[in-house]
């Protein structure tokens, strides 16, 4: 059986998201091999395929996506996507510092919204 222009298009973006092939396969209900063979076709290494992982793994995680979250995306441990994150210098700590103070901003915004400050005009946001 060939793969669908669909099924390929949904290969190419789990690639592109770092997700593995068997996470593909399973999501597409077709043999793992077929994402395999596709992929070494394609001449898309495993190693950029895991740079991208730990790419989405970073953004998702400073969006403020939860660790549990992110491993359960990816089907692996809470503690692996917290392991990864710190071997690329990212500071759960210090990300959450920095969400914290995003919500804070924007609370005062709201507030002054809600209030109608000076603040309040549409070109705030």
């Amino acid at each position: 059986m060939k793969l669908t222009a669909a099924q390929i298009a949904s290969i190419q973006r789990g690639f592109y998201r770092g997700y593995p092939d068997t996470i593909i396969a399973r999501e597409l209900e077709i043999p793992h091999e077929k994402v395999y063979r596709f992929r070494v076709k394609s001449e898309i290494s495993r190693d950029w395929i895991v740079e991208r992982r730990y790419g989405w793994w970073e953004r998702l995680f400073k969006q403020g996506t939860p660790l549990e979250v992110i491993a359960e995306i990816y089907g692996v441990s809470r503690q692996t996507v917290y392991v990864m994150l710190n071997r690329r210098g990212v500071s759960a700590r210090e990300v959450k510092r920095e969400l914290d103070q995003k919500r804070v901003r924007l609370g005062k915004k709201l507030k002054g919204l809600a209030q109608g400050g000076k603040n309040a005009g549409p070109m705030d946001w």
